[in-house]
């Protein structure tokens, strides 16, 4: 799904404002750089736990917020994570970071 379809699911399913709706997708995209940004860190750490937490978080908020393919990805590597070396957890991170920057790159 590209932006503005998950502004449209959005707006169908929650009943907001298209202000709140444009509101809550900025502060998602802030955040979620944010999130990224520390998972990486952890993961240089080699702090496990704190990347599986943050990883659920994001999950989380992705799924809340109709954004399912970020939301997916994530569960994904959620479920999986205990049984992924350190560099299957960076591909798949990779991956997630290139969907996001596809969605929140793109104009509409």
């Amino acid at each position: 799904m590209n932006l503005q379809e998950i502004r449209e699911k959005i707006l169908a399913e929650l009943k907001i404002s298209k202000d709140k709706v444009d509101n809550f997708l900025q502060l998602y995209k802030e955040n979620t750089e944010k999130e990224l940004k520390k998972i990486r860190q952890k993961l240089k750490e080699q702090n496990l736990p704190q990347v599986k937490e943050l990883i659920h978080k994001l999950k989380g908020t992705s799924l809340n917020l109709r954004i399912e393919d970020l939301g997916n990805m994530f569960a994904d590597l959620h479920k999986k994570f205990d049984n992924l070396n350190l560099e299957e957890i960076d591909n798949k991170l990779l991956e997630i970071e290139k969907k996001f920057k596809s969605i929140f790159q793109s104009k509409n």
